[in-house]
């Protein structure tokens, strides 16, 4: 009896233990639902934009969206794009996937017809401070940390570029991070929902959709967008100043596959069809834009990704390798009319070996101002790889997998040779490696040491963990001896 007594006294104990953590930890981590909160501009101090405008113009641009909708449910596809690797000297044909009959094509013309003459008609206005410039990026949970990574990155390199982190909701607000960690590293959060959510919309936002909305609404007039998991190796600063951005306002980079748009969107859009060898994927993980200039890019990108999901992200990839926001961009600078630089310069995967293979864990994006001294040379490395060195590595987009400290330093297969000792996770390709004239990856894991150590119980994505220092320390000691 006695023992059963103890028994249930302890089970007590640690319940009202667990509970009391609990409470210590939302205490200490607030997070805004919205609803019944001041917006939090108001909470953070002075805005940096007039939200009120913004509201305004998402209130106009919500009705043209809705208004001029497709029409027709989602086409019917008949499987998915292969992933085929793009090659500049080979045209590839990839058959059509997409089954649309004449009422379905007419329809959804005249709905992008009509969206086009009413964003002319009300003559809508991007809302930005003047003469800014800075990065923006979205996150949010296990997104956060590789963010701060990303800051803490810039801050070593010089860079004085202000950064937006859009969060999809209040739900997504952590109050430590975003008014305490990113205000010390040039960056704050911006609640998306607090907009998008004033005005009604049948279509609901999220996941890749975000990329657009947070360009729309960020304050800067000149854009770096970059993914949460993407850091720059050089002060992005200097791109907004020189060529090839100067004269375009707009500059795009490849991702490793064909682009597989369907022949309907060429119909519904009018847009002339380019052959294949000139229509490489678009990676979006870095997107350089002004929204001075190409307010209409940014327009008819709401356009393609507003009713993207079951309409124009099927059009434009297929099923593709990666379908989403990232193939509406150059389309709709097109369609639009605006310039638009494409870095030439393949992507370049890093990794590992592994079973004979490499396993790419990161895509390396090349300086588009090197690139573009080399272009209009008519050097085209892409076509003519011997024809000159190379650009510089300009940004690691750190893509798979996620390397969000919390769990990264339990991946034993990409941290560990087969016999047990620690190696790096980006060996090869060595000619790639050769290219960066730092240590890339030393300085990618001591700044992700500082936040395991530093931020280690602040991340509600790190919840309950208590070793997250420890891990990312005996991987650094292991790997570099400590040497910083």
């Amino acid at each position: 009896m006695i023992v059963k007594v103890r028994t249930v006294i302890l089970g007590v104990a640690c319940l009202v233990f667990v509970l009391i953590l609990k409470f210590q930890w939302d205490k200490r981590i607030v997070y805004r639902t919205t609803t019944g909160l001041p917006p939090l501009y108001r909470v953070l101090g002075k805005p940096v934009v007039d939200t009120t405008a913004q509201i305004k113009f998402w209130r106009a641009l919500e009705s043209l969206l809705t208004s001029n909708g497709p029409g027709i449910f989602r086409p019917e596809q008949n499987g998915s794009q292969p992933n085929i690797y793009y090659n500049a000297n080979q045209e590839y044909f990839f058959p059509e996937l997409i089954s649309m009959d004449g009422e379905q094509i007419i329809s959804m013309k005249k709905g992008h017809d009509n969206y086009i003459k009413a964003t002319k008609a009300h003559e809508l206005n991007l809302i930005y401070n003047k003469d800014t410039k800075g990065i923006v990026c979205t996150a949010g949970g296990s997104y956060l940390p590789l963010v701060v990574i990303m800051l803490r990155i810039l801050q070593n390199l010089g860079s004085t570029l202000s950064v937006e982190v859009f969060l999809e909701s209040g739900e997504e607000y952590e109050s430590y991070i975003c008014e305490t960690v990113f205000p010390a590293l040039n960056a704050r959060c911006v609640i998306l929902s607090e907009i998008l959510n004033v005005v009604p919309h049948p279509v609901e936002i999220g996941h890749f959709q975000l990329k657009l909305f947070a360009l729309l609404f960020s304050s800067f007039e000149q854009v770096l967008f970059l993914d949460a998991d993407t850091f720059p190796v050089h002060d992005p600063k200097v791109l907004f100043e020189t060529e090839p951005f100067a004269s375009t306002g707009m500059v795009l980079w490849p991702d490793f596959w064909y682009a597989t748009p369907s022949r309907y969107f060429f119909d519904i859009t009018s847009w002339e069809k380019l052959p294949n060898s000139f229509r490489q994927a678009t990676e979006s993980g870095e997107i350089l834009i002004s929204k001075k200039t190409h307010k209409k890019t940014l327009l008819m990108a709401a356009y393609y990704n507003y009713w993207g999901p079951e309409h124009y992200y099927p059009l434009l990839a297929q099923g593709g390798p990666g379908e989403g926001d990232k193939e509406t961009f150059l389309p709709a600078a097109e369609v639009a009319g605006d310039l638009v630089y494409q870095v030439s310069e393949e992507v370049v995967a890093i990794g590992h070996e592994e079973d004979g293979f490499i396993a790419g864990s990161a895509m390396v994006q090349f300086d588009p101002v090197e690139d573009y001294r080399l272009t209009s040379q008519g050097i085209w490395r892409n076509k003519r790889p011997g024809a000159a060195l190379s650009p510089r590595p300009y940004f690691v987009h750190v893509n798979f997998p996620k390397f969000n400290p919390g769990r990264i330093y339990d991946d034993w297969g990409l941290l560990h040779w087969k016999n047990g000792t620690v190696r790096r996770a980006w060996i090869d390709e060595a000619s790639t490696m050769a290219l960066f004239e730092i240590d890339v990856e030393k300085m990618y894991w001591l700044q992700s040491m500082w936040v395991a150590c530093n931020l280690e119980d602040k991340f509600r994505d790190w919840f309950g963990k208590e070793d997250v220092c420890r891990k990312a320390t005996e991987y650094w000691e292991a790997m570099f001896g400590g040497r910083m």
